[in-house]
């Protein structure tokens, strides 16, 4: 009998990617060294909004939701590894843009947004969803008087933090976008948006210092109401791959310390979401053909699924871990109770 039941492991162990078999979240000893250096946030950064205002006016969060332009459509069948998942996708347009790219996924009080960067000229545009119905926002750096940057970064993750859009600035940290302070276009300066009736501006950054940390993937972790924390992972094709969190004050929604609270190691791979809840870890991997879920609490060996085609970003909301897909032709946002995985 023991003979049959380790030939039956060994056989099990072939179908599953290696990482699969002998894979954990380690804690790293001193979490205090990764850390992020604060800029803006006070009054130099807002007057500089101000000054945007003079040719764009403001209409923040909800002027925009109330001017939704997209339509969703169902989830298509095939995009997702199996029954007990739900969702919706892109309009045509969107669906098979061919240098436009859904990356990050985040959400609160009903609104998901997802951030996708620009190939070609470094653009970064914030999608905001509700009720079938979407429309995009432009990120902009105000550059003085009624000038603008555009933000050309990758946008790997994002996370929503009451007024506070954070974006994951690859190898440098955070950019950090105020929702209430978003711009309308007027229609004589949509040549300088590309089109883009609102502009969502940014307001502050916090800096990688020294730690030498990839900043792939962004979440919120709202699981503890009173513990906040902002969670940022790497993507690397080999090696060890580092998560970390970062405590968020409640309050002001802004960083609670500079030094991270908690970080972990892993050798999972190609990492494309992160996010903690509730004590366990998860991740989403670009492995293989269909992408990967890895997932569980730290020191103990994770748990793995099929996960999408080409799977970005993870967001928990409503009792669901959602995500979203990359390739062109094949996007799609969805999610599968978390009590079911």
């Amino acid at each position: 009998m023991t003979t049959k039941l380790s030939a039956l492991a060994a056989s099990l162990c072939l179908l599953l990617p290696a990482t699969a078999t002998a894979g954990t979240f380690t804690p790293i000893k001193h979490p205090g060294k990764f850390r992020l250096h604060q800029q803006g946030f006070g009054k130099r950064a807002y007057a500089r909004v101000r000054q945007l205002r003079q040719a764009y006016p403001r209409v923040g969060l909800k002027g925009l939701m109330g001017d939704l332009n997209r339509e969703t459509g169902p989830l298509r069948a095939g995009e997702v590894p199996g029954p007990g998942f739900f969702g919706y996708s892109w309009n045509d347009g969107d669906n098979g843009v061919d240098y436009w790219y859904p990356q990050g996924l985040t959400g609160q009080g009903g609104i998901q947004a997802v951030s996708w960067y620009r190939s070609t000229f470094g653009d970064v545009r914030i999608g905001f969803v509700r009720g079938g119905r979407y429309r995009f926002a432009l990120l902009a750096e105000p550059a003085g008087g009624t000038s603008f940057n555009r933000v050309p970064i990758h946008a790997g993750g994002i996370a929503w933090a009451g007024r506070y859009m954070y974006v994951a600035d690859t190898n440098n940290g955070f950019r950090v976008f105020d929702t209430t302070r978003i711009l309308r276009v007027p229609d004589d300066r949509l040549s300088l948006t590309g089109n883009y009736r609102y502009l969502l501006p940014q307001v502050g950054r916090y800096r990688n210092v020294g730690s030498g940390f990839i900043f792939s993937a962004a979440a919120l972790d709202r699981s503890n109401r009173k513990r906040p924390a902002l969670v940022a992972g790497e993507y690397r094709t080999s090696g060890t791959t580092r998560i970390v969190r970062w405590g968020v004050n409640p309050k002001t929604n802004r960083l609670a310390k500079r030094r991270a609270s908690q970080a972990y190691k892993t050798k999972f791979d190609q990492l494309q979401g992160v996010i903690t809840h509730r004590g366990r870890i998860y991740v989403s991997s670009s492995q293989g053909p269909t992408g990967r879920l890895y997932f569980g609490k730290p020191r103990r060996r994770a748990r793995n699924k099929p996960w999408g085609n080409g799977p970005e970003a993870l967001f928990v909301s409503g009792g669901a871990l959602w995500s979203l897909t990359e390739p062109v032709g094949h996007r799609t946002v969805f999610a599968k109770a978390l009590g079911s995985l």
